[in-house]
């Protein structure tokens, strides 16, 4: 057993390794998200001051010395607020990802694999419909009437990001459910759900998780877009698109790194995510080979 655990580490250290040999961008990528994971979970360790706690006295401090990014209008930390606001993106871009593409992979397998009437409800009924508004106006339709809170931005980002992964999977399932292999299953008198879970899904992984990575870096933005259109995470979160609307955009010319900092580390983020989307694309994707 030692040997056996000691052998997949191994091999997991050479496939990382040939990945980043392979995609150095993407290895660029993989490392700033790591990065952002690691600030947002050590927060309270990194930042140096309660990105909460207001000082008057200290307002629109420049950056340097006691606060290394200055303060905002409230005198409170902007660099202990972009720490924190690390939390707000990766929670709702993760929770929002994994709850929209994941319902939307399995819409997708069903709809690609049973094929038929079911095919046409889901597409047409369901997925269709929320394709058919823009993304952003869509979200932003979705917590003006559930109201801003955190929860309401991941139900609306899941919800966009849904269809278009049952769109990605659901064209997986129905060129695996045409292979050879699926009709000597069926031959055999494998049943549906043994089809499903020992063909199809395993062959829907990889274009699953190239969409999923991708889609973070826009769930990201979809969070700050509506974070800075004053309808999500509200005030006084620590939000990144929070950080830039508002007071961040009327202090523009006397406090720039109000809005400055946060958008770089917005920047950053989603470069990152996309960064290692394309590059894993590029590796699991077998038509790009």
């Amino acid at each position: 057993m030692p040997v056996s655990a000691a052998s997949t580490r191994s091999g997991m250290v050479a496939s990382l390794l040939r990945f980043c040999k392979r995609k150095p961008l993407g290895a660029i990528g993989g490392l700033g998200v790591a990065l952002m994971v690691v600030v947002a979970l050590a927060a309270p360790i990194i930042a140096p001051y309660d990105p909460y706690a207001m000082d008057y006295g200290a307002a629109l401090t420049t950056p340097g010395g006691q606060y290394l990014l200055g303060t905002d209008n409230f005198g409170r930390d902007v660099f202990s607020r972009i720490v924190y606001g690390a939390r707000i993106s990766l929670y709702v871009s993760l929770l929002a990802i994994a709850l929209g593409t994941g319902t939307g992979a399995v819409l997708g397998v069903v709809s690609g694999y049973v094929g038929g009437r079911a095919d046409i409800i889901i597409q047409r009924s369901l997925v269709d419909v929320v394709m058919a508004f823009p993304t952003l106006v869509l979200a932003l339709g979705m917590v003006s009437v559930l109201g801003p809170s955190v929860e309401n931005v991941i139900i609306a980002i899941a919800t966009v990001q849904m269809p278009r992964s049952a769109r990605i999977v659901r064209s997986a399932a129905i060129s695996v459910r045409e292979c050879e292999y699926v009709t000597a299953a069926k031959a055999l008198g494998a049943g549906s759900l043994r089809i499903v879970f020992l063909h199809v899904v395993p062959n829907c992984i990889a274009p699953y998780i190239v969409y999923a990575t991708a889609a973070l870096g826009a769930a990201v933005i979809v969070e700050a877009s509506l974070s800075f259109l004053g309808v999500g995470s509200p005030p006084p979160t620590p939000s990144w698109g929070g950080m830039l609307a508002g007071v961040g955009r009327e202090y523009m010319e006397a406090a720039p790194w109000m809005a400055l900092y946060p958008g770089v580390a917005l920047s950053l983020a989603v470069f990152g995510f996309n960064l290692l989307g394309d590059s894993l694309r590029d590796v699991l994707d077998p038509r790009l080979r």
